[in-house]
């Protein structure tokens, strides 16, 4: 029997192996849709003022209303609002919070399988919860902060397992009421936990012989409790018409399946890859979108081999289901956690991804834990020094045993070293691209970044531009229905000074347009521009009737005239798109906008109240800290010029022209100190 000191240091040990195999996440940054859901979300930056916002709205409507996906998971929200309220944005606190909540999440693994074995099966639940926490294919979960949904879903359903099967053996009632609260928080995070209605009744009738009858009395509450998440979700939908986001190939290339055959076939390709995933956790990448998945018919060997694995999964469930044996529960558990992400009865969003088998993971952890417990020697008193001993003084016990710690150890490894990719978007995007060469979504991202830091960071121009240019080149050739992409190609392009390419792009765009009438236009407008078009005339008769979000177009004329100096025809279409604008992002941009207009017209006081707007909704942005410190040198005002100007080198070490600004600040303060230390700096980046 394992002894209470041994639970706590077991307890204990789980808590150190998660922080310990995460501790190199801690000053990561966003990514993905980080933005979406924390960085650029309004109701996120209310902190508790935006609760009442986040119950009633769908996940990402403090971002953009307009368009959306349909998922109602308020309590992830919330969480961010929360952190908000008490550090800003600040990642390192959300992804120290992370850590805990996974920590968290396995220690009740833990106990929860050490309440239903009842010691029959000693250090079998340590060892479940041990594999489920070093297991590489949960870096996704653990590292992108928006798949806290994940998370806080798994934990939140297993707490209120165990809760439910304390009520059953002690009949405490409170924690009956607190498992059904805390199955209502694991909906509210995510819908995953659905399938706890047939793992929880599962769970009781194998390892606690409870009646069926008795069973689905008690799962009469959660049935109920699911049910009115389902209506709340439903009334919140229903605020907002038609307004979501329509999937295409781009992201679930299972739509490009013709017929019966091919799509059946590739639903098997994807779940034969989430058991290679599971087994050997190689290549893990988060793209699983067009061009990564390939589309296969029925009789492909790839979709005999996974229906194969599946066959001989429910086989072997079939064989031993009276024994009581753990590895079918294991395999059960399993199957019901992937069925809601299998395609077969519900289509899902995505065609596949890691954080989407998270909470099935828990069934393989479980059931090749048992396989290895079962090549063990468990002494009759059990205590980890006889454990080992024991085990190592047998050749068949200590073959199994060295393996488990090879693949412990190997598990370990994989796991550390992909959160490293994790660190950025940048870091991330270009990890996975040589995982997936030719993925659509994994090229897309890189190339739209080393966009962003054409624009942004003039100063790196010669060392991005090349492998701008290659990304988008590539992705046109892969997805060339993807428009966008048309349209920064063609700004790279003028980047590169090849016009004459750069107009091919734009007008590939434009005619895409013209054609889709459902995208506005960016870098095609500057085509546009280019030759010289009266910028009012295409504003009325070609722009207006094709591009539903004006707002957008308003801002692109008023950055054009901004381009040109005519200020007074950039200040109203800018002022226009202000007053249209709502999201944070949105209103970032156009406040950064409006400062640059109030600069460039020799107007800092003006431009300094907008750029400080700008710098209230993203303080981490190296253009606004230094677009600040430009105005409060204008005024005069060199200490406040001196901090934002830090800020901005902080934030962005390798920007030249920031470092330029504090070596004139700090010699017009006379702080000699400063002045060498950040001169000796410019002087090494301009080499």
């Amino acid at each position: 029997m394992i002894s209470r000191k041994e639970k706590i240091y077991s307890s204990l040990l789980i808590c150190f192996i998660c922080c310990l195999i995460y501790s190199n996440i801690h000053n990561h940054g966003y990514v993905l849709d980080d933005d979406l859901s924390i960085t650029h979300n309004t109701f996120v930056h209310k902190g508790f003022a935006g609760l009442k916002d986040i119950f009633t709205s769908r996940l990402w409507d403090g971002y953009n209303v307009e368009t959306n996906i349909k998922a109602y998971r308020p309590i992830t929200i919330a969480s961010f609002a929360i952190e908000y309220q008490f550090f800003k944005l600040n990642p390192k606190a959300s992804h120290t919070i992370n850590i805990g909540i996974y920590a968290l999440l396995c220690v009740f693994i833990y106990i929860t399988f050490l309440t239903l074995f009842k010691n029959k099966y000693p250090f079998l639940p340590l060892l479940i919860a041990l594999i489920f926490a070093i297991h590489p294919i949960h870096t996704e979960v653990v590292c992108n902060l928006k798949s806290r949904d994940e998370l806080l879903s798994l934990t939140f359903a297993v707490i209120a397992m165990y809760n439910w099967i304390q009520f059953i053996e002690t009949k405490r009632l409170w924690q009956y009421i607190l498992a059904v609260f805390l199955y209502l928080l694991s909906l509210l995070s995510k819908e995953t936990s659905v399938c706890f209605l047939a793992i929880m009744p599962f769970t009781a009738y194998y390892f606690l012989n409870v009646k069926w009858k008795k069973i689905s009395i008690q799962m009469l509450p959660f049935i109920l409790v699911f049910l009115c998440f389902l209506v709340v979700r439903a009334w919140v939908f229903s605020k907002y018409g038609d307004k979501f986001v329509a999937i295409t190939h781009l992201q679930n290339p299972l739509l490009l399946a013709t017929n019966f055959s091919e799509a059946n076939g590739t639903k098997l390709y994807l779940l034969g890859k989430y058991l290679q995933l599971l087994f050997i956790p190689y290549n893990l990448t988060f793209s699983y979108f067009y061009n990564d998945i390939p589309i296969i018919k029925l009789f492909h060997w790839q979709a005999i081999i996974s229906l194969s694995a599946y066959l001989m999964i429910a086989y072997f469930i079939w064989r031993n289901f009276s024994k009581q044996n753990i590895a079918v529960y294991g395999a059960l558990f399993y199957l019901l956690g992937i069925f809601l992400f299998s395609h077969i009865a519900i289509p899902f969003g995505n065609a596949m991804g890691e954080r989407l088998v998270f909470t099935a993971s828990l069934g393989y952890c479980i059931s090749i834990s048992y396989l290895f417990y079962s090549f063990l020697n468990v002494p009759s008193l059990p205590t980890f020094k006889s454990f080992f001993k024991l085990n190592f003084t047998q050749s068949k016990s200590a073959i199994a045993l060295s393996i488990l710690i090879i693949c412990f150890f190997a598990y370990s490894i994989k796991t550390y070293s992909r959160n490293l990719a994790w660190k950025d978007k940048l870091t991330l995007y270009k990890t996975d691209v040589i995982t997936s060469p030719n993925s659509h979504i994994a090229n897309r991202h890189l190339a739209r970044t080393y966009y962003v830091e054409l624009k942004q960071n003039p100063a790196r121009k010669q060392e991005v531009l090349p492998l701008a240019l290659h990304h988008f080149q590539k992705i046109t050739e892969i997805a060339p229905d993807d428009i966008a992409m048309w349209e920064m190609y063609g700004w790279v392009l003028l980047e590169n000074n090849d016009m004459k390419k750069a107009e091919l792009c734009f007008k590939e765009a434009i005619t895409r347009y013209n054609h889709q009438k459902n995208i506005g236009f960016t870098g095609s407008v500057n085509y546009i521009e280019q030759q010289n078009l009266d910028w009012e005339r295409i504003y009325q008769t070609s722009l207006c009737p094709i591009y539903p979000h004006i707002s957008y177009l308003h801002r692109q004329i008023g950055i054009n005239y901004l381009l040109t100096k005519h200020y007074n025809e950039a200040l109203t279409y800018l002022q226009s798109a202000y007053k249209e604008f709502n999201t944070v992002k949105e209103k970032e941009m156009i406040n950064n906008d409006l400062g640059i207009l109030y600069l460039n017209g020799q107007k800092p006081q003006e431009a300094l109240s907008f750029f400080l707007q700008a710098y209230q909704i993203n303080p981490n942005s190296s253009l606004i800290n230094g677009n600040i410190g430009i105005c409060y040198a204008q005024l005069d005002k060199l200490p406040e010029s001196a901090v934002y100007f830090t800020q901005a080198y902080q934030q962005d070490r390798a920007n030249i022209q920031i470092v330029n600004y504090l070596v004139q600040v700090y010699k017009k303060l006379g702080d000699s100190a400063k002045y060498q230390y950040y001169l000796q700096i410019y002087q090494q980046l301009n080499k």
